[in-house]
């Protein structure tokens, strides 16, 4: 996975081994599952635009300085990321935190 910046509150996710037929969320248009946070480590909901066979555009108006992403990083999540063979985008996380900043 690729994980790279290009100006502040965007981030492109790039995916390997997808199938050649690219990303694609199933069920609805909008891809759900997509977290980002700050040097705040506040996670908030991005949206999430697929501009790729196996690229993910996150976005949040509210976010600086974007630090982490995860997907699907929850106990029931709600993450609608698959590869055209209908494998699913498995849950992730680029940060390793265990606690807040402030502790």
């Amino acid at each position: 996975m690729r994980f790279t910046s290009n100006f502040i509150a965007i981030k492109w996710v790039n995916f390997k081994n997808v199938s050649w037929q690219g990303l694609h969320a199933f069920d609805t248009h909008e891809i759900h599952g997509f977290a980002i946070a700050g040097e705040d480590w506040k996670f908030v909901w991005a949206t999430a635009k697929i501009v790729g066979k196996n690229e993910v555009l996150l976005i949040h108006s509210d976010v600086k300085h974007l630090v982490a992403v995860r997907y699907a990083w929850a106990q029931s999540p709600v993450a609608n990321l698959q590869d055209r063979n209908g494998l699913p985008v498995t849950p992730f996380r680029t940060d390793d935190w265990d606690r807040s900043p402030s502790n």
